[in-house]
Protein backbone atom coordinates (compact mmCIF):
# COMPACT_ATOMS: atom_id res chain seq x y z
CA UNK A 1 0.00 0.00 0.00
CA UNK A 2 1.12 3.36 -0.71
CA UNK A 3 1.61 6.04 1.71
CA UNK A 4 0.25 9.42 1.02
CA UNK A 5 2.85 12.08 0.66
CA UNK A 6 1.90 15.45 1.90
CA UNK A 7 4.71 17.33 0.06
CA UNK A 8 5.37 17.76 -3.64
CA UNK A 9 6.75 14.79 -5.43
CA UNK A 10 9.52 16.59 -7.12
CA UNK A 11 11.62 19.36 -5.90
CA UNK A 12 11.27 22.78 -7.60
CA UNK A 13 14.58 24.23 -8.65
CA UNK A 14 15.25 27.79 -7.71
CA UNK A 15 17.86 29.80 -9.47
CA UNK A 16 20.13 31.91 -7.43
CA UNK A 17 18.93 35.58 -7.54
CA UNK A 18 22.43 36.96 -8.20
CA UNK A 19 22.99 34.69 -11.15
CA UNK A 20 19.74 35.77 -12.80
CA UNK A 21 20.50 39.47 -12.30
CA UNK A 22 23.90 39.02 -13.93
CA UNK A 23 22.32 37.20 -16.85
CA UNK A 24 19.73 39.95 -17.39
CA UNK A 25 22.34 42.73 -17.05
CA UNK A 26 24.72 41.02 -19.48
CA UNK A 27 21.94 40.55 -22.00
CA UNK A 28 20.92 44.24 -21.74
CA UNK A 29 24.53 45.43 -22.09
CA UNK A 30 25.08 43.14 -25.08
CA UNK A 31 21.92 44.40 -26.77
CA UNK A 32 23.00 48.02 -26.17
CA UNK A 33 26.46 47.40 -27.64
CA UNK A 34 24.98 45.66 -30.67
CA UNK A 35 22.53 48.56 -31.11
CA UNK A 36 25.26 51.20 -30.85
CA UNK A 37 27.55 49.27 -33.17
CA UNK A 38 24.78 48.94 -35.73
CA UNK A 39 24.10 52.69 -35.54
CA UNK A 40 27.80 53.50 -36.13
CA UNK A 41 28.32 55.47 -32.91
CA UNK A 42 30.95 55.30 -30.24
CA UNK A 43 30.98 55.99 -26.56
CA UNK A 44 33.68 58.70 -26.94
CA UNK A 45 33.16 62.20 -25.54
CA UNK A 46 33.21 65.12 -27.96
CA UNK A 47 36.21 67.43 -27.74
CA UNK A 48 37.34 70.50 -29.69
CA UNK A 49 39.95 73.21 -29.18
CA UNK A 50 40.54 76.61 -30.74
CA UNK A 51 43.56 78.92 -30.75
CA UNK A 52 43.14 82.42 -29.32
CA UNK A 53 45.62 84.91 -30.72
CA UNK A 54 46.45 87.43 -28.00
CA UNK A 55 47.79 90.92 -28.72
CA UNK A 56 51.41 91.75 -28.11
CA UNK A 57 52.06 92.90 -24.56
CA UNK A 58 54.29 95.94 -24.17
CA UNK A 59 55.35 98.19 -21.34
CA UNK A 60 54.68 101.92 -21.25
CA UNK A 61 57.28 104.64 -21.30
CA UNK A 62 58.05 107.94 -19.60
CA UNK A 63 60.76 110.47 -20.40
CA UNK A 64 61.04 114.00 -19.04
CA UNK A 65 62.91 116.72 -20.91
CA UNK A 66 63.67 120.40 -20.27
CA UNK A 67 64.03 122.47 -23.42
CA UNK A 68 64.10 119.19 -25.39
CA UNK A 69 67.11 117.77 -23.52
CA UNK A 70 67.79 115.59 -20.48
CA UNK A 71 69.96 118.33 -19.00
CA UNK A 72 69.68 122.10 -19.41
CA UNK A 73 71.70 125.07 -18.09
CA UNK A 74 69.84 128.32 -17.49
CA UNK A 75 71.38 130.98 -19.72
CA UNK A 76 72.96 134.25 -18.66
CA UNK A 77 74.84 135.55 -15.68
CA UNK A 78 72.73 136.54 -12.75
CA UNK A 79 74.86 138.91 -10.73
CA UNK A 80 74.55 142.05 -8.58
CA UNK A 81 71.21 140.97 -7.16
CA UNK A 82 70.02 142.75 -4.03
CA UNK A 83 67.66 141.50 -1.31
CA UNK A 84 64.17 141.48 -2.78
CA UNK A 85 65.40 141.33 -6.41
CA UNK A 86 64.07 138.49 -8.49
CA UNK A 87 64.74 137.00 -11.90
CA UNK A 88 62.22 134.85 -13.73
CA UNK A 89 63.12 132.49 -16.54
CA UNK A 90 60.69 130.34 -18.51
CA UNK A 91 61.63 126.84 -19.67
CA UNK A 92 59.70 124.25 -21.64
CA UNK A 93 59.18 120.96 -19.78
CA UNK A 94 57.75 117.95 -21.57
CA UNK A 95 56.78 114.43 -20.64
CA UNK A 96 57.23 112.05 -23.55
CA UNK A 97 55.69 108.62 -23.33
CA UNK A 98 52.52 106.71 -22.74
CA UNK A 99 51.74 107.22 -19.03
CA UNK A 100 50.43 110.05 -16.88
CA UNK A 101 52.78 111.32 -14.20
CA UNK A 102 53.20 113.66 -11.25
CA UNK A 103 55.95 116.22 -11.87
CA UNK A 104 57.88 117.55 -8.88
CA UNK A 105 60.61 120.20 -8.70
CA UNK A 106 63.37 120.02 -6.11
CA UNK A 107 66.26 122.44 -5.53
CA UNK A 108 69.76 121.63 -4.28
CA UNK A 109 72.18 124.26 -2.89
CA UNK A 110 69.59 126.99 -2.46
CA UNK A 111 71.66 128.88 0.12
CA UNK A 112 70.73 132.57 0.56
CA UNK A 113 68.51 132.47 -2.51
CA UNK A 114 64.84 131.53 -2.82
CA UNK A 115 63.99 129.42 -5.86
CA UNK A 116 60.41 128.85 -6.88
CA UNK A 117 58.66 127.33 -9.87
CA UNK A 118 55.15 127.31 -11.25
CA UNK A 119 53.58 125.53 -14.20
CA UNK A 120 52.75 128.09 -16.87
CA UNK A 121 54.27 131.25 -18.30
CA UNK A 122 56.11 133.70 -16.06
CA UNK A 123 53.59 136.25 -14.78
CA UNK A 124 55.99 139.13 -14.10
CA UNK A 125 54.80 139.22 -10.48
CA UNK A 126 56.35 137.19 -7.65
CA UNK A 127 55.50 133.50 -7.67
CA UNK A 128 53.75 131.91 -4.75
CA UNK A 129 55.83 129.49 -2.66
CA UNK A 130 56.58 126.43 -4.75
CA UNK A 131 54.24 123.53 -4.10
CA UNK A 132 55.72 120.08 -3.68
CA UNK A 133 54.33 119.12 -7.08
CA UNK A 134 53.77 120.86 -10.40
CA UNK A 135 50.70 118.69 -10.83
CA UNK A 136 49.59 115.77 -12.92
CA UNK A 137 50.86 115.70 -16.49
CA UNK A 138 49.25 113.61 -19.21
CA UNK A 139 51.31 111.53 -21.66
CA UNK A 140 53.19 113.72 -24.17
CA UNK A 141 52.24 116.93 -22.35
CA UNK A 142 54.42 120.00 -22.74
CA UNK A 143 54.13 123.16 -20.68
CA UNK A 144 56.03 126.28 -19.85
CA UNK A 145 57.43 126.31 -16.32
CA UNK A 146 58.47 129.58 -14.74
CA UNK A 147 61.57 129.46 -12.52
CA UNK A 148 62.09 132.40 -10.22
CA UNK A 149 65.26 133.19 -8.28
CA UNK A 150 65.22 135.88 -5.63
CA UNK A 151 67.70 137.03 -3.01
CA UNK A 152 66.59 136.28 0.52
CA UNK A 153 66.36 139.10 3.09
CA UNK A 154 69.32 137.76 5.10
CA UNK A 155 71.67 137.12 2.16
CA UNK A 156 75.37 137.77 2.67
CA UNK A 157 76.94 140.46 0.46
CA UNK A 158 79.16 139.42 -2.45
CA UNK A 159 77.99 135.81 -2.29
CA UNK A 160 77.85 133.55 -5.33
CA UNK A 161 75.83 130.39 -5.08
CA UNK A 162 75.31 127.66 -7.63
CA UNK A 163 72.05 125.76 -7.46
CA UNK A 164 70.51 122.79 -9.23
CA UNK A 165 66.85 122.45 -10.12
CA UNK A 166 65.65 118.89 -10.70
CA UNK A 167 62.32 118.00 -12.27
CA UNK A 168 61.15 114.47 -11.53
CA UNK A 169 58.22 112.75 -13.25
CA UNK A 170 56.74 109.74 -11.44
CA UNK A 171 54.25 107.49 -13.18
CA UNK A 172 50.75 107.48 -11.73
CA UNK A 173 49.28 104.12 -10.80
CA UNK A 174 46.84 102.81 -13.35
Amino acid sequence: MRQANSGPRHRATRRAPLRSMLTITSAAAGATLIGLGAAGTTLALWQDSELLSAPTIGSGSLNLTVEGADSYALPGTWTNLLPGDRIQHEVSVETDGTVASDVVMTVANEGDFVIRAAKGSCPGTPLAPTPATLGTWMPDEASAVCIEVSVGPTATQNTAQEFVVTFTATQLAS
